[in-house]
């Protein structure tokens, strides 16, 4: 909660006025409505976890872009402590070849022409087991 509570006020104070404070929290909060109605993510009851519970610190990123002028980071390599696990250290890595770069490389270079495209609509056929959601909680106002 510490990393989030810095990171908010950072973001905050960045802002040059209050009008611009308030644009990208409507451009933010359009984003996590949008997040919600594809079901990327869900609201839960503070009280309804039945395991062990962890908040994943976030913040927004702001960038020259008409696509996407804010984006959503979520910092899963936070510790809560330096004697803690971080969120991804407790992962399982399923795909040992998913993460070659430099076979992806030499790949992509092998042919003339070459394709690329943003992997978030893939994304949506993978979701968390249900008991599995209580440690991918993120806090948002």
């Amino acid at each position: 909660m510490e990393k989030f509570m810095e990171v908010e006020a950072a973001s905050i104070n960045n802002s040059d006025n209050k009008s611009e404070n308030r644009q990208f929290q409507d451009k933010n909060g359009k984003i996590i409505n949008e997040q919600e109605k594809r079901r990327f993510i869900e609201r839960v009851d503070e009280r309804s976890a039945k395991t062990i519970v962890h908040s994943i610190p976030h913040h927004h990123f702001r960038k020259k872009s008409s696509t996407t002028p804010i984006r959503i980071v979520f910092d899963c390599s936070c510790k809560p402590s330096p004697i803690n696990l971080s969120l991804n250290d407790c992962l399982m890595d399923l795909w040992p070849n998913f993460n070659d770069l430099t076979g992806i490389f030499l790949r992509f270079r092998m042919h003339k022409y070459a394709v690329s495209t943003g992997i978030e609509k893939s994304l949506t056929y993978y979701g968390l087991d249900e008991e599995d959601r209580d440690v991918t909680r993120f806090s948002y106002a």
